[in-house]
């Protein structure tokens, strides 16, 4: 009953703000995914490991894994004893070790991020653009991100923008679109205001401009990821919430639905 309840106001956009935090708190304390992610309709892969949901996206993102723990496991031991605020919004490992691999595997000239908080999604981006030696990160929040947690040496391969409307993330991004010089594909990445219209509306606008890859941290905090009906959604728990990928210029055909 109570995972009904959540789900469902969830699904309408109508927890107000301190409820939704409480909630979410609560519920995500609790095992299992909510309704909308325990079904496999609707092209939806929920993946047991990081392991075999790599292996179902790409091979060559699989073949990172070990790099991508080895960067993790240092960069651990180097922020362990910063005092941080809020950690509760920073991404947690799974999704830190999938952007890596993704990043690493598909060489992207452009990686768009809504949400910084201390950069802690942005230092496992960085790290990989910096090994690849190209490509380049924007990460975009309403409010002054610190970015802490990203490493002066990775200065090159980020830029921050404080926005104020979808307005200047349209702009921002479509601006550095027109002046990219290189062909690798296109990332982006929802980890922002997680309710049902704002996930739905980052969503469309990652197809909207025409972004091959989209990731989602908190997919279980609405239903918006699992209706995306015209792409196959891989879904994995991380620590405390769960995570979601899917590739944006694959399409499935009216007629294997």
């Amino acid at each position: 009953m109570y995972k009904r309840v959540l789900s469902n106001l969830r699904f309408l956009g109508v927890v107000g703000s301190f409820n939704k935090v409480l909630l979410q708190f609560i519920w995500r304390r609790r095992s299992g995914a909510p309704n909308y992610l325990e079904f496999s309709s609707n092209h939806l892969f929920m993946a047991s490991s990081l392991e075999e949901l790599l292996s179902k996206i790409d091979a060559n993102a699989l073949l990172c894994l070990p790099e991508a723990k080895s960067w993790h496991s240092s960069w651990t031991e180097r922020i362990v004893t910063q005092n941080l605020k809020n950690r509760m919004w920073n991404a947690e490992r799974e999704l830190q070790l999938l952007l890596f691999c993704i990043v690493r595997a598909q060489r992207p000239s452009l990686v768009v991020e809504t949400g910084s908080s201390h950069g802690a999604s942005a230092a496992a981006i960085a790290e990989a653009l910096s090994r690849n030696q190209s490509g380049h990160l924007i990460s975009f929040d309403i409010a002054d991100a610190q970015m802490e947690l990203v490493s002066d040496r990775l200065a090159d391969f980020v830029s921050f923008y404080k926005i104020r409307s979808r307005q200047d993330i349209v702009k921002t991004i479509k601006d550095s679109q027109n002046r990219l010089v290189e062909n690798g594909p296109c990332i982006f990445l929802h980890d922002s205001n997680h309710s049902y219209h704002h996930q739905l509306m980052e969503y469309k606008l990652a197809r909207k401009l025409k972004f091959d890859i989209l990731v989602s941290d908190d997919v279980d905090a609405s239903a918006a990821f699992a209706g995306l009906d015209k792409f196959s959604k891989f879904v994995l728990r991380d620590s405390h919430k769960y995570i979601g990928i899917t590739n944006m210029k694959s399409q499935i055909s009216s007629s294997s639905k």
